[in-house]
């Protein structure tokens, strides 16, 4: 039987979905039109799912007690956020006039989003560590997560800066580059179009708790949702028709990751 927690996820779902599907179906106009009115709708469909999810994960960070699984739900949360705040920025900024402005917001978001990817992951390997009862240190990743940190604080740094302060001054030919991927500077070329992508190298250990998490039922529930939400998340990077439903579904998975750690259990009620 479905608790109320369960049954408000289902409503952020179904209704806007519903919403969605006769807003295109009845007004196509004003899908195609991504205009302030298009990126409102937008906000009021997507974003209770993804608060929700963010919710979650920061109330069951109040419940843990210990601080790595504390870290492990605020990963979680932010991931929501930030997985939420680059979408809408992509999907609202696409056609605004000020194509500038659209290159820095967009690129400043998405790359919070892989900032908090990669503390997700790293906040992960640590908690998967802890369960452990061998206490492995998969992949040595305890060594291994500093150079990856210090490599991505170099590259996150070399793009974060410039971008905050060519959008702030509105240095047009800078983010124009942006927009191109090519900034006639051969360091600035590989660290936007090859070194942005560090925080999917934690992939590779991540999968390896996978596997070997079979003595934590919670980890391998926690890791199945995320994994089916972030396969809807790059679903929505290929397809228009049927966007928004893939990514308010990807937001109900994230709600479900979030949910996995809480601490719940069933507790019998005495009839008498």
């Amino acid at each position: 039987m479905l608790d109320r927690s369960e049954i408000l996820g289902i409503l952020f779902l179904v209704p806007p979905a519903v919403v969605a599907i006769m807003v295109r179906s009845f007004f196509p106009g004003l899908v195609a039109a991504l205009d302030a009115q298009t990126a409102l709708l937008f906000a009021v469909i997507s974003l209770p799912m993804y608060a929700y999810a963010a919710y979650w994960a920061l109330d069951t960070r109040r419940a843990l007690a210990v601080r790595v699984y504390r870290g492990q739900a605020l990963g979680t949360g932010l991931l929501a956020f930030t997985a939420w705040f680059s979408y809408y920025t992509i999907f609202v900024l696409s056609e605004s006039p000020n194509e500038q402005l659209s290159n820095g917001v967009t690129a400043l978001a998405f790359t919070l989003f892989l900032l908090s990817l990669f503390y997700f992951a790293d906040i992960t390997m640590k908690a998967s560590r802890r369960s452990d009862p061998l206490l492995r240190d998969t992949l040595h990743w305890s060594r291994l997560r500093i150079l990856l940190w210090a490599a991505m604080a170099v590259s996150f740094g070399i793009i974060l800066v410039p971008t905050a302060y060519a959008t702030i001054t509105n240095n047009v030919p800078f983010l124009n580059d942006i927009g191109t991927g090519d900034f006639g500077n051969s360091l600035f070329n590989f660290d936007f179009n090859y070194l942005i992508e560090l925080p999917f190298v934690a992939a590779v250990p991540l999968a390896v708790v996978w596997f070997r998490a079979k003595w934590d039922r919670t980890l391998r529930r926690h890791f199945l949702w995320l994994l089916i939400a972030l396969a809807a998340l790059f679903v929505t990077t290929f397809i228009t028709v049927g966007f928004i439903l893939v990514f308010l579904s990807a937001g109900y998975f994230l709600y479900r990751a979030c949910r996995s750690l809480a601490p719940m259990s069933k507790i019998a009620v005495d009839a008498h």
